[in-house]
């Protein structure tokens, strides 16, 4: 089965995404929308300048706005890289990155293990 990716024109400011799926979590009304036992709910979304306006239960809407298919495809929120390195959290009050860079943080941690550690 070939990939499917949907393009949305930069000209097109305000759509629906139609028949859309997204994962009840991440819906306050995911109950009113009938989700399914995969635990998605079918619904259209509309966008407004970059911003979700509306959700509302999958239909054959006729408003006249345009409608991108997804046919049935998952929406998913962007995706963050949420991390931390456990280990720098532990030296942080006593040797701070001094410029945000990653070097910065290197320098800190080597000057901190040569002061603060050995080997016993």
């Amino acid at each position: 089965m070939p990939a499917h990716f949907l393009t949305i024109p930069p000209s097109l400011t305000h759509f629906r995404l139609a028949n859309a799926r997204v994962p009840v979590c991440l819906i306050a009304e995911a109950a009113q929308l009938g989700p399914d036992p995969d635990g998605l709910a079918p619904c259209d979304i509309v966008i407004e300048k970059d911003r979700i306006a509306a959700i509302s239960p999958a239909t054959a809407a006729s408003d006249g706005l345009p409608n991108l298919a997804l046919d049935r495809g998952i929406v998913l929120p962007r995706l963050v890289d949420m991390h931390t390195h456990i280990d720098k959290g532990h030296i942080w009050a006593r040797a701070q990155n001094p410029d945000g860079t990653h070097m910065g943080a290197r320098m800190a941690v080597m000057a901190d293990r040569d002061a603060n550690w050995s080997r016993e």
